[in-house]
């Protein structure tokens, strides 16, 4: 049964107490929920009876101890997403967590350099992405300086925070060019609210790319539709305001056979916008650049 406003729920492994706050949304597979604990907010999924088998919980559980694909593992699924991007001819624009404690400075470094060898973007990815970054100003403000300084390193001018949580007011404390932190709208995002425009605008010396297409988190598993059917709806949307349209992929959610398919099938759709609709595939970097270069001429 749905949970309610203000309901507690406890964590079966982390034993942990979580308040519901609101409803964030609901797809074939249950709904999802904001919920807020010892950590802060967090997004929860609450299966329906029918999807809340034995079979998922295990897998589940598995899947929560295991972790996502990092260290040397990740790396090398990340190369493998790089070369089915090679192969349609679309180069993406890497986040990496500078100070992730799953990886170590020289596997990073390493990492960063095989990405720019192969012709892909590189940008800053939170700090530590541990949902903690905007907590209170004063702290944001000392971690600002890693960052800037991970930023140089990186050979990097752009920024994106974990789980997409943001005080754009804040990031003038930031040494970036471009950020994208901002969904146009954000229904199912841990954080709520949005920018409400398909287009880039700036903040203050910040030009902000929004994420205007659903993460690929959001579709297969808050929805639970493996398909491009969204996308497409979304695409369609966006081009008629000649707008930017932007996606989010992230390696360890397309593990699975059926995601790689679908993330696929979305590669297939923007080469034929590209060759039929002449679409501009652009990295962020590149429109940044373009963006700076028609300011200098006005």
């Amino acid at each position: 049964m749905p949970l309610e406003t203000g309901q507690k729920v406890k964590g079966e492994m982390t034993k942990i107490t979580l308040a519901v706050k609101r409803k964030l949304g609901e797809g074939t597979q249950g709904e999802v929920y904001l919920v807020e604990g010892p950590h802060g907010q967090q997004a929860i999924k609450w299966y329906k009876p029918a999807q809340a088998t034995l079979d998922q919980m295990t897998a589940i559980r598995a899947l929560v101890q295991a972790g996502p694909p990092r260290g040397a593992a990740g790396a090398r699924f990340a190369g493998e997403l790089m070369d089915l991007d090679d192969e349609f001819g679309v180069r993406s624009s890497f986040q990496v967590v500078p100070d992730a404690r799953w990886s170590s400075g020289a596997s990073t470094k390493q990492f960063i350099n095989e990405l720019k060898r192969r012709g892909f973007e590189v940008n800053v990815h939170d700090l530590t992405h541990d949902g903690h970054l905007f907590r209170n100003r004063e702290r944001f403000l000392r971690h600002a300086t890693t960052i800037n300084a991970r930023g140089r390193s990186f050979g990097s001018r752009g920024f994106r925070s974990g789980a997409m949580y943001r005080r754009q007011d804040w990031l003038s404390a930031l040494d970036i060019s471009y950020d994208m932190s901002v969904p146009n709208v954000a229904h199912l995002e841990p954080q709520a609210g949005g920018c409400c425009t398909v287009m880039p605008f700036f903040m203050g010396h910040v030009l902000e790319l929004p994420l205007t297409a659903a993460q690929d988190y959001t579709v297969f598993h808050v929805l639970g539709d493996y398909s491009t059917r969204l996308w497409q709806e979304q695409i369609d949307r966006v081009l008629e305001q000649n707008g930017l349209v932007s996606f989010i992929a992230h390696p360890d959610y397309l593990i699975d056979p059926r995601a790689r398919e679908v993330y696929t099938e979305l590669l297939r759709l923007l080469v034929g916008l590209r060759a039929e609709r002449q679409v501009w595939t652009a990295l962020p970097a590149e429109i940044d650049r373009i963006t700076a270069a028609d300011l200098s001429e006005e």
